[in-house]
């Protein structure tokens, strides 16, 4: 009978100790989450400046932070709930890419590029990457953004935007003459944030279609990707109709070309 207890004792000790590592995983692990976020953000923050009129002291500043919490979030990638066990690749390959292209000294002057030709470009991608770490097809777009810069290969972006009473929708075709892909976003901006679950919706321009289905999750945010043929990225050449469909309800909205 004591061994009996002895054993019923050990077990509760174990079941304890296995509770409180569990709650205590996943304490650092938010913990680790937050922190990842905001080396983002401020990375982010490095993008929205205008450097073309800094002096050098003040760019120097700035490339300083960016590279410094780019370097910190890939150090902690792998202790997040994003990067844990290498199950994200292409989030950590993004933030490498966009580090190395502020750091290292290159003959195609990638940092300076990053900072005033692309920074609109990254600034989106890191606003994307922060709402949503596993958002694949922003991490892919930044990872060859930045991997060209290094490369002095030139990439060509072209935006479309379109907002509705409902929803925010962007249509961007990136890459080069190699290889080019067409990535679109649908951002849901009403009210019924917890009823929205499955959205129908049609992407109709002149040169290529789109139509399908998904199912939105608690981000409110939701991507996709085209894998375009080769050849130069073009404009089209008329304004973009996007239907959508969802709880019964029905909207269209025009993209127009943007910045």
């Amino acid at each position: 009978m004591k061994k009996q207890n002895l054993l019923i004792l050990a077990l509760i000790i174990s079941l304890l100790f296995g509770t409180y590592s569990f709650f205590s995983l996943k304490r650092r692990e938010k913990t680790a989450n937050e922190l990842f976020k905001y080396t983002l953000s401020q990375s982010q923050f490095c993008f929205a400046q205008d450097y073309t009129i800094m002096k050098d002291d003040e760019k120097n500043y700035y490339y300083r932070l960016a590279a410094s919490n780019l370097y910190t979030a890939l150090s902690i990638v792998d202790l997040t709930s994003y990067g844990n066990n290498g199950k994200n690749n292409e989030l950590t390959s993004a933030i490498n890419e966009l580090y190395c292209c502020m750091t290292e000294i290159n003959t195609n002057d990638s940092r300076w590029k990053a900072v005033t030709e692309k920074r609109v470009a990254i600034y989106k991608y890191l606003t994307y990457i922060s709402d949503n770490p596993n958002d694949k097809n922003s991490c892919d777009a930044l990872s060859r953004l930045s991997n060209n810069l290094c490369l002095g290969v030139e990439d060509v972006v072209i935006n479309y935007e379109g907002t509705s009473d409902n929803w925010h929708v962007g249509y961007k075709i990136d890459g080069n003459e190699n290889s080019h892909d067409t990535y679109y976003t649908f951002k849901y901006t009403g009210k019924e944030v917890n009823l929205v679950k499955d959205v129908k919706y049609s992407i109709d321009t002149r040169s290529e279609g789109e139509e399908g289905e998904f199912s939105m999750d608690s981000t409110m945010v939701h991507t996709g990707k085209l894998i375009l043929p080769t050849g130069f990225p073009k404009s089209t050449d008329r304004d973009m109709i996007v239907k959508i469909e969802w709880n019964g309800k029905e909207e269209s909205l025009i993209l127009k070309k943007s910045k």
